[in-house]
């Protein structure tokens, strides 16, 4: 049975770390805060809780990541979702993974044609068919 697939949208909550397995493949991990924001009973906007997901990028994908995002932006991952059952210290948690298909930034508006940034979300760069645009994009949009 095929794993999940899920497509989130949230702030990184440290700069990606960028290493190498044993072989040279290129992987880069880091955590995405989703928070779930609701409005109370005032009418006001306020967060109730943050789902954290562990993610991991491979390859071209994972220096991509790594040289252009830092903690605190924003972006749209889409990849396939696995949880991790843990105990530590007699307590029982429960981990989610995310292994990465693809990484965008959310378009901002007041973003001009003219200068090019319609049609680019940052870091598209699946070869899947569903996954946008298989050409990395190496230019950081104007947002």
């Amino acid at each position: 049975m095929a794993l999940p697939t899920i497509t989130a949208t949230g702030n990184l909550a440290a700069d990606p770390e960028l290493r190498s397995t044993a072989n040279g493949t290129a992987v880069a991990t880091f955590t995405v805060a989703c928070n779930d924001n609701r409005k109370n009973d005032r009418g006001e906007w306020e967060q109730v809780g943050t789902t954290w997901l562990r993610c991991t990028a491979w390859q071209q994908r994972a220096e991509l990541v790594a040289e252009q995002l830092t903690k605190g932006d924003t972006v749209t991952i889409t990849g396939r979702l696995k949880q991790d059952d843990y105990e530590k210290d007699g307590a029982k948690h429960t981990a989610y993974q995310v292994d990465v298909i693809e990484v965008a930034r959310p378009i901002r508006p007041g973003g001009s044609r003219r200068s090019g940034a319609a049609g680019r979300t940052g870091l598209s760069t699946s070869s899947e068919p569903w996954g946008g645009p298989s050409a990395p994009h190496t230019q950081q949009p104007p947002f």
